[in-house]
């Protein structure tokens, strides 16, 4: 098949292809919407030169796992956590390292994809912050609330 993840010198584009993702997934509008509208630079897990069919099913396996639909798993994938997850990975990482990889950097994959998708969320560090700390103000007066009823 071929590299997943190349540079087009003609059309000074990066190509990227399905690999292992579900159709679910790659065909989804937000992350098709994203590649043509970065094409020079496709960033976070999606645009990794060191993606492969195994790894790409291997890590769309896990983030189903911990609770992410199909549009969350494509938010994830093209994310910073995405790309940095891919820092430590190279030709010689084994399918084994690789998943335990993935574990560690989808732990809170739930919740981050939660706050990145907020409408308050502008893609900022401190904008981040700032709604986990409403969310937790937010679960801590639910939690309250729920004592009350019992």
């Amino acid at each position: 098949m071929g590299r997943l993840v190349y540079f087009d010198k003609k059309t000074n584009k990066q190509i990227v292809k399905q690999g292992g993702l579900s159709k679910e997934v790659w065909m989804n509008r937000d992350l098709q919407e994203y590649i043509k509208n970065h094409s020079n630079c496709v960033c976070g897990y999606i645009g990794s030169f060191e993606r492969t069919i195994i790894r790409d099913k291997i890590l769309e396996k896990i983030l189903r796992s911990v609770g992410l639909k199909f549009s969350s798993v494509v938010c994830w994938i093209t994310s910073t956590d995405g790309r940095h997850l891919m820092d430590g990975v190279g030709k010689r990482t084994t399918s084994s390292s690789f998943e335990k990889l993935c574990k560690d950097w989808s732990a809170n994959a739930f919740l981050k994809v939660t706050v990145w998708s907020h409408p308050d969320h502008d893609g900022s560090l401190r904008s981040t912050i700032e709604i986990i700390e409403k969310l937790n103000l937010a679960l801590l007066k639910f939690k309250k609330l729920e004592v009350r009823e019992k």
